[in-house]
């Protein structure tokens, strides 16, 4: 099929502009900028297969960023209710004893890693007469 320098000029000039502005991270089309595209992937030939993939890759790239808006979201507040509990959880926590407060329990918790590799955090404990025990 055979094109005119001016009928392949106007779809190309507008598939090199819808171009720039992807790269530019620009994916909600000004007015109009839809219409023009989706004309020119009417054509049947290479320019309108390129601007069939321009539309594509477009709404793609709406749809992911869309998404990675939405998942950082949710995880950013997942990560500040987690850090809010850390610091509820953290409250509860007894402060280090001295030796003297040490010497009239049998035995406390303390925060911090386990003191035997076999012993877990939720397990680990510490008696001052004893050593560490789970």
């Amino acid at each position: 099929m055979a094109h005119s320098n001016s009928q392949l000029k106007s779809p190309l000039a507008q598939l090199a502009v819808t171009i720039r502005r992807l790269a530019d991270n620009l994916f909600v089309a000004r007015e109009g900028d839809d219409e023009r595209l989706a004309g020119a992937a009417l054509h049947k030939d290479e320019v309108g297969d390129i601007a069939g993939a321009i539309q594509l890759l477009r709404e793609r790239l709406r749809s992911y960023l869309e998404d990675l808006r939405r998942a950082t979201a949710a995880r950013e507040q997942v990560e500040s209710e987690l850090r809010i509990a850390g610091r509820i959880q953290t409250s509860f926590l007894p402060y280090p004893l001295e030796p003297d407060e040490a010497a009239r329990v049998d035995f406390a918790a303390f925060p911090g890693p386990p003191a035997r590799p076999e012993a877990t955090s939720t397990t680990g404990f510490s008696s001052p007469t004893t050593g560490s025990f789970s």
